[in-house]
């Protein structure tokens, strides 16, 4: 017959032999620490754009932070539209997996959401003023929204073919103030109204005062380079 400091001691065994596999269990179950922020960071950081985890080079292949950015932006509004889990999550978390491959001005990747086990594509191609032409693509669902991305925008994608330039007219775009600069080469109303033609049908505003804009004349064309509209 056991004694009871025996029974006490196997007690005590099988207690402490319960905690540890207690114990392992919860530090080996699979957690989601893709929509988690980073230990520097809090999901504030994330408001517009989504976490992306493993992402090696891709700012660098992006060949700036705005491009990167804006990236980033579309990312978090694929997966905000595709995947319920995320309608009222703040941050939305992206790992790469694999490599990330850049052919001329097109880069390309694979990964997923961490609010989805499914296989997601993101391609981006550069643009200028570190715009991108956005295409992401879930893998199993096909679901694919590059209509709606920001970066698709009409808006975004003209800015991002500028300089334009023309025997009659140019138009550019400053970074700074987020507004278009344009030259009437010819000084005349005609040019004029066909700047604004161009500005209204390339940016899909509603009206020319949705746009913020300024047109100038060179001296050569009779003035003083100020503009003729602000």
């Amino acid at each position: 017959m056991e004694t009871p400091p025996t029974k006490q001691r196997k007690l005590v065994i099988i207690l402490l032999a319960v905690f540890v596999v207690v114990g392992l269990f919860l530090i080996f179950l699979p957690r989601n620490t893709i929509d988690a922020p980073p230990e520097e960071s809090t999901s504030e950081n994330y408001l517009d754009s989504a976490r992306i985890v493993n992402p090696g080079d891709l700012a660098e292949k992006m060949e700036g932070l705005l491009a990167y950015d804006n990236l980033r932006q579309d990312m978090r509004v694929f997966a905000k539209k595709q995947y319920g889990k995320y309608k009222d999550k703040q941050l939305v978390g992206f790992e790469i997996k694999g490599d990330i491959k850049k052919a001329g001005k097109k880069i390309s990747f694979e990964g997923r959401y961490g609010a989805s086990k499914n296989l997601v594509s993101v391609t981006a191609t550069l643009l200028n003023y570190q715009r991108v032409s956005a295409s992401i693509t879930d893998q199993v669902t096909k679901a694919n929204i590059d209509k709606e991305l920001p970066s698709n925008s009409k808006r975004e994608q003209f800015i991002g073919t500028l300089p334009l330039a023309t025997p009659a007219y140019s138009i550019d775009y400053v970074e700074t103030t987020g507004s278009f600069r344009a030259t009437n080469n010819d000084g005349t109303d005609e040019v004029k109204a066909a700047i604004e033609t161009v500005l209204l049908s390339s940016t899909g505003a509603a009206s020319l005062k949705d746009i913020q804009y300024s047109i100038f004349i060179p001296r050569s064309a009779g003035a003083y380079g100020f503009p003729s509209f602000d």
